[in-house]
């Protein structure tokens, strides 16, 4: 299994020895930003469902800064570490997510605007889930570095099922938007 996400995340992530998680031995799929990215993207689904959050405008704000902060990272302007590297591709992830998650939750009209306990939810499980991340690939051993592969390809999966649902409802509306025009 490990083998097998190795060349799938090969195909998408540099993988460099430097910037990867190296659990008792065992090296993660993906790189250290990577890992964050991945995991973030399932986490960030898991917590749209669960908590049913439909955004107003000040959470799409904070949605648009969390895939802002990433550039001065990404771009090597701020000097990073492994732990920065790794809370910034998931603060990204959660930006993201949570963007590609507005057109299905609109179209299936899942869930509802939030209120403080709602939003207060969503934020503690967030950072709890930032901070078992960086537990899990400081203090982790092999079992945590298969567990992770494992969640890291099912947050490939979300992004890429995301992605696609996305194109099909925009695909499916446009008939509609062009008679509108």
């Amino acid at each position: 299994m490990t083998e097998f996400a190795h060349q799938a995340f090969g195909l998408l992530c540099g993988q460099p020895l430097g910037r990867t998680w190296s659990l008792e031995g065992e090296w993660l799929p993906f790189c250290q930003r990577c890992t964050g990215l991945y995991i973030g993207a399932a986490v960030a689904l898991a917590l749209q469902w669960v908590v049913k959050i439909r955004p107003g405008v000040r959470l799409l704000r904070v949605y648009g800064l969390l895939l802002v902060q990433l550039a001065p990272f990404g771009f090597h302007i701020l000097p990073d570490t492994g732990i920065l590297r790794t809370l910034t591709g998931m603060a990204f992830s959660f930006g993201l997510v949570g963007f590609l998650w507005l057109l299905p939750q609109q179209h299936w009209e899942l869930g509802s605007l939030p209120n403080a306990s709602t939003l207060r939810r969503y934020t503690i499980l967030a950072l709890l889930s930032l901070f078992g991340l960086i537990l899990a690939v400081t203090r982790g051993g092999t079992m945590t570095a298969f567990a992770l592969s494992l969640f890291g390809l099912l947050g490939l999966f979300v992004l890429v099922l995301l992605i696609l649902v996305n194109l099909g409802l925009l695909a499916a509306s446009l008939p509609s938007w062009l008679r509108g025009a």
